[in-house]
Formats: C-alpha cells, sequence, structure tokens
C-alpha cells in the first residue's frame, strides 16, 4: 500500500467540507430544495478540486462527498470517514473499534476522540480524552499491563503547572504510545496509540 498522503486528503477534504457545509447549511425546506441544493454544491466542489462528485445528505446533518479520488463521510454526530486509494483515516468521540484488549486505558476516559488510520507500518488505533487518574499512574498501569514488551523513551516531569508522563513500547511489529499531561485542575490529558504489526 503507498504512503498516505494525509496533506493532499485533508486540504482536499477540508475545502469539500467547508463547501459542502456552508451550501448544506442554507438548504429550504423540502426535498426539492435540498436535492437542488446538493447539485449546486456538487458543482461547486467540482470546480474546486476537479473531476467528478456525488455529494448525498440524509436529512439529519450527515453528508457523504464521493470524488474520483475517494469518500468523504460525516454522520452529524462527530464521526468523520475518509477513504482513498491510499487508505482510510475515521475518527470518532469513541474508542475506535478493534482496540486490543492487552493496552489498557484509564477507567475513567473520557473519550474526546477515537481513530483510525491505515499507515505503511500497519494499522493505528489512536485515542484522546480526559482522566481523573494521574499521569505516572498510567504510566504504572501500561508498564505493568506490558511487562512483556520493549519499552523505550520513558519519561516522567513534573513541571509546575503539572505532570508529563510518556513512553514507547514495541512487540513483534507492534508498537503503543503512551502521552499523559496534568494540569493544575488535577485533570489528565491522554493519549494512547498503538500500531498493529503490518
Amino acid at each position: 500500500m503507498a504512503a498516505m498522503t494525509s496533506d493532499r486528503i485533508t486540504h482536499r477534504s477540508a475545502a469539500a467540507l467547508a463547501v459542502a457545509a456552508a451550501l448544506l447549511g442554507s438548504t429550504g425546506c423540502g426535498k426539492v430544495a435540498e436535492k437542488a441544493t446538493e447539485k449546486a454544491t456538487e458543482k461547486v466542489i467540482e470546480n474546486e478540486i476537479g473531476g467528478d462528485v456525488d455529494l448525498n445528505t440524509d436529512g439529519e446533518g450527515g453528508v457523504k462527498i464521493k470524488t474520483d479520488e475517494g469518500t468523504y463521510e460525516a454522520d452529524g454526530q462527530g464521526n468523520v470517514k475518509i477513504e482513498t486509494e491510499d487508505g482510510t483515516i475515521s475518527s470518532s468521540a469513541e474508542m475506535p473499534d478493534g482496540w486490543p484488549d492487552d493496552v489498557p486505558v484509564p477507567d475513567d476516559l473520557k473519550v474526546q476522540m477515537g481513530g483510525s488510520q491505515d499507515t505503511p507500518d500497519g494499522l493505528l488505533l489512536s485515542v484522546q480524552g480526559t482522566s481523573s487518574t494521574p499521569p505516572a499512574e498510567i504510566l504504572e498501569t501500561l508498564k505493568s499491563a506490558l511487562s512483556d514488551w520493549e519499552i523505550s523513551a520513558e519519561s516522567t516531569m513534573e513541571a509546575s503547572g503539572g505532570t508529563v508522563a510518556g513512553a514507547q513500547w514495541t512487540l513483534d511489529g507492534r508498537q503503543v504510545m503512551l502521552s499523559a499531561t496534568s494540569g493544575e485542575d488535577g485533570e489528565t490529558q491522554v493519549m494512547i496509540a498503538h500500531t498493529a504489526a503490518p
């Protein structure tokens, strides 16, 4: 699989989404107005990025844009999926599908974003959110759970504003990365990523 060209995906998708959101946001009532707006939006996107565009809305905030280079889908609930010949990127406010059972996250993690992306190194799953668990404790929990893995770049630093902890682990082509930072409010920002073996 070719390396993901996220700049191309991001810029084109962002342009398409911005145009689609602006035009679809001004849709009048009724199916005729909705279809007319969809067709007008398709033409604007085609002029912006080139090629053919097929745009469909579900009437509940969801949109699907299909171009010659791939598909962009948003469901109106914060879930986004972009598919191209280079791979797939998806994100939502939930744990990503397929999260490995042997890579724990804090029990009280409030997920702000979960994502998945095809990469040359394998499928990358990531989760970001907040927890009341201190960074050093999150690090120790992962160290215990991943005790058979090779650990590198382990660090814990105290600063005036809080604590920063992180590490990376590898095992049989799999990779895990942790970054946890606490603030003065006692809440910890957590990012954990897992890359499956290719």
